[in-house]
């Protein structure tokens, strides 16, 4: 039997889905604009298709995009500016086409779900954002690739990606969670995929690319840290194109602190360059160098044992978005090594020629009590 309090809070509940409105909105132009200003927070607005001005919202209102409803651009506009939400109110967008989205000192909620972006030239900001901001599925118009743009993420305390596809980012004084998601930029501008300035950066999975898809097809790195905190894990793939005639890194460290679990791939020539230091784990920094002939490393671990192994290949290695190197039976292992106690292994070989194509794996180790050898989740670096 329901209690007087149930009884109560099922009464609150469905007074409050009473006192929704729900709007429709139709033809295009200004409409978008007038539905916001006329609606109360906590109203629902389904957007008829047609292409809609650039609109400002303030208020926790629904705003569901059917097939074919486009928010557009204009004259140095976005297509959506969220600014200024009150805390304790909820902005939700859904579904349609957006170009581009600007969310500013908000205290607010906002929730961005399965809706396209086309960012045009206009970059998004989202600045001084004391709520969290959300975004799932959030894609380019097509499936792998978000149009020419940026977004600079300032001062927001909470801001996370899901399964989503990005402009260029540059992050500071954030704390910002990506998610399955791929940063892919656009533009051969030289500006990393992921720019870290400060604050505070986790990736789980997904890919991070240096590769653009205009004009020559130069590299650009991937993630530049130069201060704050990066940390990558679950599987991430951090890589760029590999052009055999242009060495290039994938991620480059200046300043701040660098984590990378031991399932993310690192792809590159060398893979990590700059003065900065990256942890891995189990290791915490690697200076390696080969030249025709030459080939010379150095392996530092953080407390603990690893084991690595360097490989050559006679092609090269392809790193796939599920964390895999395939390596050939008939590839050399040109070095084999248990990390000593020190915690530092050197090594220098000189070989009739060094492979092009060379991966050094690591791998934690660990002896139970029962005199078993576990082994943990290898890091590839992989030199193309």
């Amino acid at each position: 039997m329901p209690t007087l309090r149930h009884i109560a809070f099922v009464f609150v509940v469905a007074g409050t889905a009473l006192a929704q409105t729900t709007h429709v909105v139709q033809g295009g132009g200004a409409a978008l604009q007038t539905a916001i200003a006329a609606a109360a927070p906590g109203d629902r607005l389904v957007v008829q298709p047609g292409n809609y001005d650039p609109v400002t919202c303030s208020i926790g209102v629904d705003i569901d995009l059917t097939s074919g409803a486009t928010v557009e651009a204009a004259a140095g506009l976005v297509g959506l500016r969220i600014a200024n939400l009150p805390a304790g109110q909820t902005a939700r967008v859904l579904g349609g086409r957006v170009e581009g989205i600007s969310i500013l000192q908000s205290a607010g909620t906002i929730v961005v779900h399965e809706t396209s972006f086309d960012t045009q030239v206009v970059p998004w900001q989202f600045s001084q954002c004391t709520g969290p901001v959300m975004f799932q599925g959030a894609t380019g118009l097509s499936p792998t690739t978000v149009a020419v743009g940026s977004l600079d993420i300032d001062g927001c305390a909470q801001v996370s990606f899901t399964g989503c596809v990005l402009p260029q980012l540059r992050v500071s004084q954030s704390r910002v969670n990506l998610s399955q998601s791929w940063v892919h930029p656009m533009q051969g501008n030289g500006v990393a995929g992921l720019h870290v300035l400060s604050g505070d950066v986790t990736v789980v999975g997904g890919t991070l690319n240096g590769t653009f898809q205009l004009s020559f097809p130069i590299p650009t790195v991937a993630v530049r840290v130069d201060g704050g905190t990066f940390t990558a894990t679950g599987g991430t793939l951090i890589d760029r194109a590999s052009f055999p005639y242009q060495p290039a890194h994938s991620l480059e460290v200046n300043a701040g602190a660098v984590r990378l679990d031991p399932s993310v791939i690192v792809g590159g020539t060398p893979p990590i360059a700059g003065a900065g230091s990256v942890t891995f784990t189990p290791v915490a920094s690697l200076v390696a160098n080969h030249t025709a002939t030459t080939l010379s490393a150095v392996v530092t671990s953080e407390p603990g044992s690893a084991v690595f192994t360097l490989a050559g290949f006679p092609s090269p290695p392809y790193a796939t978005q599920w964390g895999d190197a395939w390596l050939q039976a008939s590839d050399p292992v040109l070095h084999f090594a248990v990390m000593p106690a020190t915690g530092t292994s050197s090594f220098s070989r000189s070989f009739a020629g060094v492979p092009r194509w060379l991966e050094l794996t690591l791998q934690p180790v660990a002896l139970r009590s029962n005199g078993a050898v576990v082994l943990g989740a290898p890091t590839r670096l992989l030199w193309d």
